[in-house]
């Protein structure tokens, strides 16, 4: 046994350091700094020889010599000391007994300890017994490491998760979901050490760096003060302990499951069971474009995930999210909740989205944070389905939707992790994909911005290839700051450097005059280069296949939305393997130009940017004769679709041709002629 306070003599000090003494140690360290401050020893020594004093501590002592130096500081040395919150209660009350014993010091000051160790101590027993508590003493912000504020919103969290069911709480992006859950989360580790915790996100990253702070927070010395009997295992205690899995002190210590497991949704957890899984966003952005994307989660979430509950009557279920589709993960539990097929299960989505008051201003559920004109710059930055989706809960139907999906094609060939997996008679078949797309009719669509400078909307040019077949595939897509002069030299190296055939632009308005000098310029920069082109340059209103009347965004995207729908027009995109389903599906890739693009035209609006949009549709329109023709049926839906158009306008349309088509008194063959002119 090491004696802590005996003050050692020159004779003694080594052994006694060598002996693992707590002050000579801590001696030694002052030491140390005072040479370095004093310019006596380099940074780089010092830190040698602070780390070797560090390390042979513990090798004698077995304890950190930060842990060890607590317990030889007088209750006045912790008193002045900020961690006083990292003392258990035993601790406490052997500091508050010392102090009570000193003689001599002035009795006001005396009772203001005593009365604050008393205040810790009961925090402390009410943290154990309440989670918001036990939070607000344990969790810090992710930001500055100060205590967690908690609101309301908070607390109405917590307050779902204390009710003995499975949930699923929907709230906006940034509203302390997470950082809530995590408080949920550790205080039933230290409740029920016994408890087998699966945390699920989107990705595998995603949750291993979740793991890491739960595991930090268990270690850290505020949590240890109410629960000392929680630590984590490790090697030496013949656990696993890394940065996917962990395991605390408990009583089942022959279960093979971690106290703390982590995985991605896609990850593999077959045969592990749980007594508890945590599920936090597990749906990336792709699944509101991609129909494979979101059943292969829906089938995982099914057929594995829920299977791995150990006993259905004692486990639970926790989903966190923001929705990306109606379809995801969260909608799909939903619909099966309303419709019977799911039970026990605690729904809220209504509660945390963002609400308006009756002045139209948005209601803050987070006041500390965000002031209600957060709201209103994020609505202004967004589209409005964006933001419905984000904070509002809620997302467009794809009944709504002009076009319901749209088709990928394996963009990345031999560069796909995946690509090695497919047959050999599927890779030669998307081989020769490639080579045809390669091979095709180069066209670049270009939707102008209609004005210029840092206020300007986006230029949208888009790539296409069209094959000998007829076939068209979206090959690139951007958009551009609407600076004509940039926007014009790019044109010209598309073509000289990139194989464009065909330039199609649209010249409208106000964009007509700009467009004219960009193809004046194209054709002298062209001359000046001696480059030989053999391609075109089209100019082409807002109108529908022939000319004619010009159209709006809404009707030009349902004259064209068949064609995107059946395929006719395909988008690069990546293999997925759908595990439940043992097969292969192209989804999205990561491209930033089409995830705008595709995203533009699933989620389309007339009030939203569009820009790439239209280049698309410019684009169908203009080849629409050199498309395969539509099956009856597909052409049947296409008639079917009519832009929307209110009874007031559509009214007062026919009276005005009723004034300019004065109805005949008598003359049948000139009523009919009447009528056919009204109903167009």
């Amino acid at each position: 046994m090491v004696s802590e306070n005996l003050p050692p003599d020159d004779d003694q000090e080594e052994s006694q350091f060598k002996s693992g003494n707590t002050r000579v140690c801590l001696a030694r360290l002052d030491e140390i700094d005072r040479l370095e401050q004093a310019k006596e020893l380099s940074s780089v020594e010092g830190n040698r020889q602070v780390d070797g004093i560090l390390k042979r501590f513990e090798a004698v002592r077995g304890i950190p010599l930060s842990e060890a130096s607590k317990k030889v500081r007088t209750a006045f040395e912790i008193l002045e000391d900020t961690d006083i919150l990292e003392n258990a209660e035993k601790d406490l009350l052997k500091m508050q007994a010392a102090i009570a014993k000193v003689k001599g010091l002035d009795m006001q000051k005396k009772n203001r300890w005593l009365k604050l160790i008393d205040g810790i101590i009961e925090v402390q027993r009410v943290a154990r017994e309440n989670t918001v508590i036990f939070w607000v003493y344990v969790g810090r912000t992710s930001e500055k490491n100060e205590i967690f504020d908690m609101a309301p919103v908070h607390i109405g969290y917590f307050d779902i998760w204390e009710e003995d069911c499975n949930s699923l709480i929907m709230a906006p992006p940034g509203h302390g979901k997470t950082t809530s859950l995590r408080g949920r989360i550790l205080k039933d580790i230290c409740d029920h050490p016994e408890r087998r915790i699966l945390i699920l996100y989107d990705t595998d990253d995603k949750a291993q760096k979740e793991v890491m702070l739960h595991k930090a927070y268990l270690n850290s010395g505020r949590l240890q003060a109410l629960y000392p009997d929680i630590y984590v295992l490790d090697r030496k205690h013949g656990a696993q302990n890394s940065s996917k899995r962990f395991t605390v002190h408990r009583k089942n210590v022959f279960s093979r499951e971690p106290s703390i497991e982590c995985a991605g949704i896609g990850g593999a957890i077959n045969g592990n069971g749980y007594d508890e899984i945590v599920i936090d966003d597990p749906c990336p952005e792709t699944v509101a474009t991609q129909p494979a994307a979101r059943d292969a989660i829906n089938t995982k979430f099914n057929v594995v995930v829920e299977e791995r509950l150990r006993d259905p009557a004692n486990s639970r279920i926790r989903m966190i999210c923001t929705p990306w589709h109606s379809d995801d993960l969260a909608g799909k539990i939903q619909k099966d909740v309303s419709a019977g097929k799911r039970h026990g299960w605690k729904i809220e989505v209504d509660r945390f989205k963002i609400k308006e008051d009756e002045d139209g201003n948005y209601i803050s559920i987070w006041p500390q944070r965000y002031t209600p004109q957060h709201y209103k710059h994020k609505r202004d930055k967004m589209t409005n389905n964006e933001f419905a989706r984000l904070y509002q809960m809620k997302c467009i139907a794809d009944a709504e939707r002009v076009v319901k999906h749209v088709h990928y094609y394996p963009a990345l060939g031999t560069r796909d992790p995946l690509w090695k997996q497919l047959s050999p008679r599927l890779q030669k078949q998307y081989d020769d994909r490639l080579k045809s797309i390669a091979a095709g009719e180069i066209w670049l669509s270009v939707d102008p911005s209609a004005t210029s400078g840092k206020t300007s909307s986006n230029t949208g040019i888009t790539k296409f290839s069209l094959t000998a077949t007829g076939q068209a595939y979206v090959v690139e897509a951007c958009e551009m700051p609407g600076n004509p002069m940039e926007t014009q030299d790019y044109l010209v190296d598309q073509i000289i450097n990139h194989g464009v055939h065909r330039l199609l632009l649209e010249a409208q308005g106000g964009m007509t005059g700009m467009v004219a000098l960009w193809i004046t310029y194209i054709r002298r920069r062209l001359r000046e280069l001696a480059f030989d082109w053999k391609g075109s340059i089209i100019e082409r209103k807002t109108q529908g296949h022939g000319g004619g009347q010009n159209i709006g965004k809404t009707r030009r995207l349902q004259n064209t939305a068949a064609y995107i729908e059946n395929g006719y027009l395909m988008f690069p995109g990546k293999l997925l393997y759908i595990e439940p389903r043992k097969a292969f599906s192209f989804v999205q890739g990561s491209d930033d130009g089409i995830i705008t693009l595709t995203n533009q035209i699933l989620d389309f609006s007339p009030s939203n940017k569009n820009d790439g949009l239209d280049t698309v549709t410019q684009f169908l329109i203009e080849v629409e004769s050199r498309l395969p023709a539509l099956t009856e049926f597909q052409q049947a839906e296409r008639e079917a679709v009519r832009e929307y158009e209110d009874p007031i306008t559509r009214l007062r349309k026919m009276q005005m041709q009723a004034l300019r088509h004065p109805k005949p008194n008598s003359d049948p063959t000139g009523e009919n002629k009447w009528n056919l002119q009204l109903v167009g």
